[in-house]
């Protein structure tokens, strides 16, 4: 078992938890996140030099954690509702 150092896990927990723009590996590619605050989302925007009204996809928990942050258009409810009942 790996021994973990607590003042670098608190250094790494201060960073997430601050507007610090999170790089991390996922299955085929490096992705970047971080809380969902306006600051992180602006300087991810910056970073990837994307325009503000072009959307971008979002890795979250579950559907509340995303609706409690974002707004959820209707059609994407619809859509939703249409896949919950084809899907278990």
């Amino acid at each position: 078992m790996k021994n973990i150092n607590i003042s670098t896990l608190q250094d790494d927990l201060d960073s997430i938890t601050s507007s610090t723009v999170l790089l991390y590996p996922t299955d085929t590619i490096y992705g970047l996140g971080g809380l969902v605050t306006p600051e992180v989302v602006e300087k991810i925007m910056y970073i990837k030099q994307r325009p503000a009204d072009k959307p971008f996809s979002i890795i979250a928990p579950s559907f509340d954690r995303v609706s409690n942050h974002f707004a959820v258009t209707s059609t994407f409810s619809e859509e939703r509702a249409h896949r919950k009942q084809q899907f278990p």
